[in-house]
């Protein structure tokens, strides 16, 4: 991590972070949508509904993926319940 990154990092918290970081990120994905959508000049490209669903179908997906991480915290480990789960000696 370059020092200029790490003194960013430790004056800036993890909100502001976040905040300047996904408005970016968000902003870049809907530029990016945006061009994707030029594509559906039939003028200049042929191109059948199944295709376009499959496309859609697939941005979507991703969308949904994206959207659970934000819901679900990071991967968990297994661990035993505290309380015993069968009988002592079986």
């Amino acid at each position: 991590m370059s020092d200029v990154r790490r003194t960013q990092n430790t004056r800036e918290g993890k909100h502001e972070r976040f905040v300047r970081v996904v408005e970016r990120r968000t902003n870049e994905t809907l530029e990016r949508i945006r061009v994707l959508s030029n594509c559906s000049n039939r003028n200049t490209y042929s191109y059948s509904d199944d295709e376009v669903t499959a496309v859609f179908a697939e941005l979507e997906r991703a969308l949904r993926t994206a959207r659970a991480r934000f819901k679900t915290p990071g991967r968990s480990r297994f661990r035993l319940p505290k309380e015993r789960i069968g009988k002592e000696g079986g």
